[in-house]
């Protein structure tokens, strides 16, 4: 069974830390994640659920592009540029299967 709301982050030289509120404190090193409300836990499939995520990548490489693939399941991806925070995404009003697809490079 495919869950609603699964999130594939796809690269090898990058570690994906999700974390599951806006409290970047404790997050876990996973390659799938769910939309959750932040005080429930409950998994959020009405458009009111974000993913909040830091890309940290491997010594010597830098990210390209993080592209979200969905048939429209989500508002935006905002960048750390938006987020305020260092290497720090968020992708915000989730209600549907989003495929987050992270591209490096090596640097020159």
């Amino acid at each position: 069974m495919l869950n609603l709301l699964e999130h594939l982050f796809l690269d090898e030289h990058v570690i994906v830390t999700v974390y599951e509120t806006s409290d970047y404190l404790n997050g876990e090193v996973i390659t799938t994640a769910y939309a959750k409300d932040s005080d429930t836990g409950e998994v959020l499939t009405n458009g009111d659920g974000q993913i909040n995520f830091v890309v940290t990548v491997d010594e010597g490489y830098e990210i390209d592009l993080v592209t979200v693939l969905s048939e429209d399941n989500y508002k935006n991806l905002k960048d750390p540029e938006e987020t305020e925070l260092e290497n720090t995404y968020r992708i915000t009003k989730i209600t549907g299967d989003l495929t987050i697809t992270i591209t490096t490079s090596v640097i020159e």
